[in-house]
């Protein structure tokens, strides 16, 4: 009986032990993260972009503002309020013009708006949820398509100067072409051959299109940037798998598909990326407990390089939720919670 008490005893001891030695494990990867990350901020380059004006929109029945988009066509911004799933508009100085939609299921309402785009000839395209919604410039709807592709989840879209919508598929073709009909042009984009029944999901981008035609996406859940020219030819893939924001849950995520764990497809690097006539624009998910940071990094269109970073005045940039745009070649847009802010480029 002592013999067996004291293999107990020593059991309990032993769990014990492993159980701080795994703790203080975790806290030195933790510590070590952290200061990778200080000392990453540390050397990059640092742009400071200057306040110019800030608006309040909580007095247009907005409570919860999803995205901002700037239409070069008509010199507006339209936002996206997810509430109460409607579209506010303003001038560039913040000057409320309208407002349509609404939640339901009328021709001028939505039940899920996830993307949205500007044509040249003067229409405007929304995605509401896996329903394609075309309108004119008087914001009459002309068009309307669902299924809209069989991916699941948030479908958003782009345009190019051909009046060409691109989407995401992540099905067998990285990315579908439609005209403003509805009609398939083409698909293009070779997907990362991982498991079939999760490809969807390994395949989601964060992506943009530049004046030139060019597209530029950043896998969600692969540290990957690739540029397609506008023969929708591949021209770079470049890595990011060492930036310290993405380093420690990429080497997570691996572990978790080896063990076929369920949510390894859900390790998301970035919230979203931008780009202009000069850089690409990524917002990186930060793997810092407790700071909820997302920062703004700057890219070199020409080969995906790493340049510098934003700061912006007034402005936390480290918080996840907020939004921008960069499509004004002289200006940046930005939404956090019910505020919207510009600065000069």
């Amino acid at each position: 009986m002592k013999i067996i008490e004291f293999s107990k005893i020593t059991s309990v001891f032993i769990v014990l032990l492993l159980f701080l030695f795994t703790g203080c494990e975790e806290k030195e990867t933790s510590e070590m993260i952290d200061k990778q990350i200080r000392e990453f901020e540390a050397s990059l380059p640092v742009e400071n972009k200057e306040l110019i004006k800030s608006a309040d929109l909580s007095k247009y029945e907005a409570k919860m503002l999803q995205s901002i988009y700037y239409n070069k066509y008509d010199s507006l911004i339209y936002i996206i309020e997810d509430e109460y799933q409607k579209i506010l508009i303003f001038d560039t100085d913040f000057n409320f013009k309208k407002s349509f939609g609404g939640y339901g299921q009328g021709p001028n309402e939505f039940r899920y708006i996830r993307g949205m785009c500007f044509l040249k000839n003067g229409k405007i395209v929304i995605t509401d949820g896996q329903i394609l919604k075309i309108f004119d410039k008087n914001l009459n709807l002309t068009y309307q398509k669902w299924p809209l592709i069989h991916i699941g989840g948030e479908i958003k879209v782009r345009a190019d100067s051909n009046n060409l919508l691109y989407f995401n598929m992540g099905r067998e073709n990285l990315f579908l072409i439609m005209n403003d009909k509805g009609d398939t042009i083409k698909t293009f984009g070779d997907l990362f051959p991982y498991d079939k029944i999760y490809i969807a999901h390994e395949n989601k981008v964060s992506y943009d299109i530049d004046e030139n035609n060019n597209l530029f996406c950043a896998f969600q859940n692969i540290p990957v940037i690739r540029k397609y020219n506008d023969k929708h030819i591949l021209e770079y893939e470049v890595s990011y798998a060492d930036i310290p924001y993405v380093k420690s849950r990429y080497a997570h995520w691996k572990k978790q598909k080896e063990s076929k764990r369920d949510d390894f497809r859900f390790k998301l690097y970035n919230e979203n990326l931008y780009v202009d006539n000069k850089f690409i624009y990524i917002s990186f998910n930060s793997i810092v407990k407790d700071k909820g940071e997302s920062p703004l990094l700057v890219f070199d269109k020409n080969n995906g390089k790493l340049l510098k970073t934003y700061d912006f005045e007034g402005e936390d940039v480290a918080r996840s939720m907020i939004k921008f745009d960069f499509s004004n070649q002289r200006m940046i847009f930005s939404l956090y919670r019910l505020s919207i802010n510009k600065y000069y480029k």
